[in-house]
């Protein structure tokens, strides 16, 4: 969160250094594909809770990259909501294989009238399976814990 040119990031009792130095003991996150529409075996979730903590981890260290490098970004939402879109994508969603080009084409413009609305719906597997789950996730302060979510596991 940007809170001011003198003090650009402002995290409740903490100073960024302390924060830098504390993700600094974990090894720099390489996306690590997991096979998050093979997760289930007949019904239950084999993910295991030490995975989904290390991705929840991995996430907020590349939110955390991502917001000192840009000089500002949403930095509260990865702390707060790592472990939830973690277990939801490892242990909880029935996902499908993606449908779409991992590099989606150029933003077109907010749509309306011409312009052609784009989801991201295949990503998450084809969006007319039925036995597929849908996840609507609709805050823009969470986009970029979404998109280091999704970068991470694959």
């Amino acid at each position: 969160h940007s809170a001011g040119r003198d003090r650009p990031y402002c995290v409740p009792g903490r100073e960024v250094k302390d924060l830098i130095s504390s993700y600094e003991t974990l090894k720099p996150s390489e996306p690590k594909v997991i096979s998050c529409h093979d997760n289930y075996d007949d019904g239950i979730a084999v993910t295991s809770v030490a995975e989904v903590e290390r991705v929840a981890m991995a996430v907020r260290r590349r939110v955390l990259e991502y917001t000192l490098k840009n000089n500002g970004g949403y930095l509260s939402q990865a702390c707060s909501s790592a472990e939830t879109l973690a277990t939801l994508y490892l242990r909880s969603l029935r996902l499908g294989p993606s449908v779409c080009p991992s590099i989606p084409g150029p933003f077109r413009g907010s749509p309306g009238p011409g312009i052609e609305t784009r989801t991201g719906e295949g990503h998450n597997g084809d969006p007319t399976a039925p036995h597929l789950d849908r996840l609507i996730f609709s805050p823009v302060h969470y986009a970029v814990v979404l998109y280091s979510l999704l970068v991470e596991i694959g």
